[in-house]
Formats: structure tokens, sequence, C-alpha cells
């Protein structure tokens, strides 16, 4: 009886140990986001600006460093949510292998032209990589004036078409 006893406290005391909890190394959890500003209207919902040089005489671009008359152009952002307090835009595209850096290659068929954007206030050149920014005004709009022309680096134009693709990137603060 005694034995039976001690085999039931046994087997009871197997059991406690059997079902003992084991624990783990804890888990830590990451977790990440960005709050971002919503984006403004832009050019009342056109992603796609078309700006037209219209016709320049090839004569005034015969000699070094001539430009064509400037074309005034904006870009306008309205409606820009309550928090944006800044508009930045990156203007990007290909670059003239003559006038470098500061304009963009023409990919129409006239020769020695090249293509200038030019901020309006300031009046300097936005070549690839460049950047402007403002601040958003109180009725929730920006407006971005700029001024675009063709320009001969070594003169010497020839007549044919003037073309060329400049991406805005646009960035909200």
């Amino acid at each position: 009886m005694f034995c039976n006893k001690l085999s039931g406290l046994t087997g009871a005391l197997l059991i406690m140990l059997a079902s003992e909890t084991t624990f783990a190394d804890p888990v830590t959890i990451n977790i990440t986001g960005n709050i971002v500003a919503s984006p403004c209207t832009v050019n009342g919902g056109n992603n796609a600006l078309s700006v037209s040089l219209g016709d320049i005489q090839a004569s005034s671009l015969q000699t070094a460093g001539a430009t064509s008359p400037a074309k005034d152009f904006s870009i306008d952002l309205t409606d820009c949510p309550t928090g944006t307090t800044n508009v930045k835009v990156v203007f990007s595209g290909t670059e003239d292998t003559e006038g470098g850096s500061s304009y963009y290659k023409n990919s129409g068929t006239a020769k020695n032209v090249a293509v200038a954007l030019i901020d309006k206030s300031t009046g300097s050149k936005l070549g690839n990589g460049e950047s402007i920014e403002q601040e958003v005004t109180a009725d929730k709009t920006v407006t971005f004036e700029l001024q675009t022309q063709a320009y001969s680096v070594s003169g010497g134009a020839l007549p044919g078409t003037i073309q060329a693709a400049i991406t805005a990137d646009l960035t909200y603060q």
C-alpha cells in the first residue's frame, strides 16, 4: 500500500514535470511607416504640358550663343492639402552634348540647337538635376513661373523641328 502511494506520487510528479511550460526568447516587433504630404492638383489634373516655341528664323540662331525669344509658361498647383507647406520640383532630361548640363538635347530635326529651361523669377537655367522650391500660399496654391527658349551653342542653326522632353518631379513637404 505504501508502494502504491509512492508510485502514485511518482506518477503525479512525472506528470507535473512533463507539463512544465517552456519559455522561448522574446520576439521583437518593429513597426515602421511614413507620414507623407498628399499631392496637390497639377495643371488642373493634366500631367502633360506642351509648350510651343513657334516658328524661329534659322538666321536668328547663326551666331554662337544666340537664343530665340523666351516663351513663358507655368506649372500650376492647386488644392494643396492642409499640412503641405512646400513643393520642390526637380527637372530631368537628356543633356545637350555641346551645351552641357544647363541645356536639354533637341531630339527634333533642327541642327545645332539645344533647349533651355529657365526659372523666370531668377533667370537661372534649370538643367538636368536642377531644382526649385516654393512655399504653398494661403489659398493652397503654388505657381512655378518658367520660360523656355532655343539656344545655339556654336551657331549655324539649320532648319527643322525642335523637340525636348523634360520631366518635372514634384516632392511635397
